[in-house]
């Protein structure tokens, strides 16, 4: 049956677990209602998977259907409103994710599957390939670490600071340093996390990144997170943005 006191009484043990964790989380009070509390997750940015508008938003719903179970009974103790299976299943699933957020790696583009360049690749090459694979971006590798960046946008500075658009057939990757060095893109950033980062960690550098009108464009995975480690993975603002559909 769609309908059950037992999936009510599920959903009261959920309800009770994810205010236990959202207390811990934002070190409130026993007193501090339970709306206040997802309130206060969403405007501090305490968890990417509470904290996203249509999760609140659901959650403040099972809020209110858990005040209507409790405090309106029946005469005869049956609960005055039950929920659907399906609600109190896609409720744990939400709960589950929000206190155990999936690993940024599980939709990152591995290394093996990254498309990338060498200092001595000429760059009439490379940018044929970036255009075959539709990329507007790619790292230059070392040894599997990331030096810089070669985009569309490196080109152009190349050409405007030699004052004319006139590329050699020969010239390399190298020949770009002074344009695709991390720090060297004028519109563009990137940034660093650790192969233990979840997605939780990912989604708040994308919402909290503030460099100007920098936009973050690539954020490389490598196993301690630092710049000098090995790339394991990249991630996109595409791969953010296909992940929170997903959530949705």
């Amino acid at each position: 049956m769609p309908y059950s006191q037992e999936a009510a009484e599920q959903f009261l043990q959920l309800y009770n677990r994810l205010d236990k964790f959202m207390r811990m989380l934002a070190q409130s009070s026993p007193s501090t209602p339970h709306a206040e509390l997802l309130d206060r997750i969403r405007k501090y940015e305490l968890n990417g998977t509470i904290a996203y508008s249509r999760n609140n938003e659901f959650l403040k719903d099972m809020a209110r259907l858990r005040n209507t179970i409790v405090h309106n009974p029946k005469e005869d103790a049956e609960v005055i409103a039950l929920p659907l299976q399906s609600v109190v299943e896609r409720y744990a699933a939400l709960i589950d994710k929000a206190m155990s957020p999936p690993s940024c790696m599980q939709i990152a583009i591995p290394r093996a599957s990254v498309l990338s360049a060498g200092w001595h690749d000429r760059i009439g090459d490379t940018a044929r390939r970036m255009r075959k694979a539709e990329y507007s971006h790619i790292p230059i590798l070392k040894d599997d670490v990331v030096l810089g960046v070669f985009s569309e946008s490196s080109l152009y500075t190349y050409f405007a600071l030699r004052g004319e658009l006139v590329l050699d057939e020969s010239a390399t990757i190298a020949d770009l340093a002074g344009v695709t060095a991390l720090d060297a893109h004028s519109s563009e950033c990137f940034r660093f996390l650790p192969a233990s980062a979840d997605m939780d960690d990912l989604l708040d550098l994308f919402q909290n990144i503030k460099h100007g009108r920098k936009r973050l464009v690539m954020v490389f995975v490598t196993h301690d997170g630092r710049p000098t480690g090995r790339l394991v993975g990249i991630l996109t603002a595409w791969d953010v943005l296909r992940y929170t559909v997903q959530q949705d």
